[in-house]
């Protein structure tokens, strides 16, 4: 979910408005935009967020406030050749399918966005739309049920409420569509939770570091046991002043590392770098990069391996870190090592997309 979608639902909330939401479901070649929650319209005709940057847009919109008058789901089509598809076309020459439905109560309570929230959105239906049905599941609960249309579903609530908790505990993906054997399409979102950035130590880049990562909507945590350096910090969530290694291992116990988690240590300091990255490698956190020269990062690989550490272990670390942009500030500093994380997330290469062929828009 887009930072703006997310901040417009929560003041919207609070003000007591009725919100319809748009969920890009499917996507078959190039589409601005990734699957899940894309675009919200509330009661007054306010939105937030977009779907494809303007050519299918204001067609949503116009559907959004109809879903809020009939109560009603819909899911439109977009696609390259307006006449095989029943709504406006896309300039890109993808073809999308997008869901509408409005946010109940039951719904806004299951996506409150608390930080550490595990909720999946579900939504099943066939292709002639005769069969539509939306949940949310929190683990082994569903907290909000819809059905839309015909009553002959396929798919029962108690299967796809199974399917949508095995999503939530087994599969790291963000989305997931598949073909049920029955026929039906089901969508699932991981919603409602932020994959969560730990910083280790204020320095230069610190700031920087968190306000880039509270744009692309992480849960930003710095570690800093030193009391008046942890003082000064002030883009973070949150800042904890425990020791590096202890700092993860309790976010190890409470779940809250996984294969979506970054782990960024700062201090060039080796008496808070290297019990860090002892805890950090034997973490599920899915990126792990340690700022350094390169002479630093050798001594610290001679260190680490004494330690213990295996060659298996020592290659999860990512170390020069950021991507070759020939950055000088803290800021560029900062958007060079975004740049891998992301290219990292996505397995792609980090070249120009000029020097490429194949899609455009990665699929997380």
């Amino acid at each position: 979910m887009e930072l703006s979608v997310r901040e417009a639902v929560s003041r919207w909330i609070s003000e007591g408005r009725r919100i319809a939401a748009a969920s890009v479901v499917t996507i078959d070649g190039s589409s601005p935009h990734i699957e899940g929650l894309a675009l919200v319209v509330n009661d007054a005709g306010k939105l937030a967020g977009a779907i494809s940057g303007g050519c299918v847009d204001g067609e949503v919109v116009e559907a959004c406030e109809q879903v809020l008058k009939t109560n009603t789901p819909q899911l439109l089509q977009f696609g390259p050749n307006k006449s095989l598809f029943d709504a406006a076309s896309l300039v890109c020459g993808g073809k999308i399918e997008v869901w509408l439905y409005e946010l109940s109560n039951e719904m806004v309570h299951a996506l409150s966005l608390t930080p550490h929230k595990q909720c999946a959105l579900s939504i099943n239906w066939s292709d002639d739309r005769k069969q539509m049905q939306q949940l949310v599941v929190d683990n082994q609960t569903a907290l909000a049920f819809t059905k839309c249309y015909d009553e002959n579903v396929t798919s029962t609530p108690e299967n796809q409420i199974g399917r949508a908790a095995n999503f939530l505990l087994n599969d790291t993906r963000r989305t997931r569509l598949t073909v049920l054997t029955s026929g039906e399409k089901e969508f699932l979102e991981r919603i409602g939770t932020r994959n969560l950035i730990l910083i280790i130590g204020e320095s230069a880049f610190t700031d920087m570091l968190c306000r880039l990562a509270r744009l692309l909507d992480y849960e930003v945590i710095v570690c800093e046991p030193r009391q008046r350096f942890a003082e000064g910090i002030v883009f973070a969530h949150e800042v904890d002043e425990s020791w590096p290694n202890e700092c993860i291992e309790k976010l190890i116990a409470a779940k809250r590392l996984g294969p979506g988690s970054v782990i960024i240590v700062c201090t060039h300091d080796r008496k808070f770098d290297e019990p860090a990255l002892l805890s950090a490698v034997r973490s599920s956190a899915g990126f792990i990069g340690a700022l350094g020269s390169r002479r630093t990062i050798e001594d610290r690989r001679i260190r680490l391996l004494a330690a213990g550490l295996s060659e298996l272990e020592m290659s999860r670390i990512r170390s020069p870190l950021g991507l070759d942009l020939g950055s000088e500030t803290a800021a560029e500093t900062a958007v060079s090592i975004f740049a891998e994380i992301i290219a990292a997330r996505n397995e792609r290469s980090g070249k120009p997309l000029r020097e490429l062929s194949g899609t455009i828009h990665g699929k997380y």
